[in-house]
This record gives C-alpha cells, structure tokens and sequence, in this order.
C-alpha cells in the first residue's frame, strides 16, 4: 500500500493517541475476510469503512482517502499474473 496523507493538525490535537487508526481500534478490529468460490473477500461492515478507504467529501471539504486494506506492488503484480493466466486458457 501507500503512505496515507498527513493528518492536519487540527486532527492530531483532538485525538486521544497519535496512532493511526487506534483511537478505538474498531474499523481495525472489524476488518473481515473470507474465501468465495473464486477467491477472497476482504471489508468490513462499519459504515465507515468505505470512507476510509476511497476518502469523501465532507460539506465542501475533501477528505482523503486512508485505506484499511491495500495491496503491495509484490501483491499486485501476482494478481496481475494469475488473471493473465486465466484469460489465456478462456481463448
């Protein structure tokens, strides 16, 4: 994964600890994954989740994005691989 953006530091003064992602460490400990047919899902069900990850738009302010589940470029390039070899055997 990426570096998250800095936090302002008007975020960093209201927070309770100066880690990431641990002031209660609920969107942490929800995170989830299990098996399908075809591979593996991985998420959370707090609302918040999708927020993190994709970042948003709060009134006029942009809020960036701080992914929860990202993937190395070591990942990424292995995934890359086992589609290409799926595609080959459909044609």
């Amino acid at each position: 994964g990426r570096p998250w953006a800095p936090l302002k530091p008007a975020t960093w003064a209201r927070k309770k600890t100066q880690t990431p992602m641990k002031e209660s460490g609920a969107l942490l400990n929800s995170i989830k994954s299990y098996p399908t047919s075809t591979g593996v899902v991985v998420g959370t069900e707090l609302d918040y989740g999708g927020h993190h990850q994709t970042g948003y738009r709060n009134g006029g302010k942009r809020v960036p994005a701080r992914p929860i589940v990202g993937f190395s470029s070591g990942a990424l390039e292995s995934a890359a691989q086992v589609l290409i070899r799926h595609i080959n055997r459909l044609t």
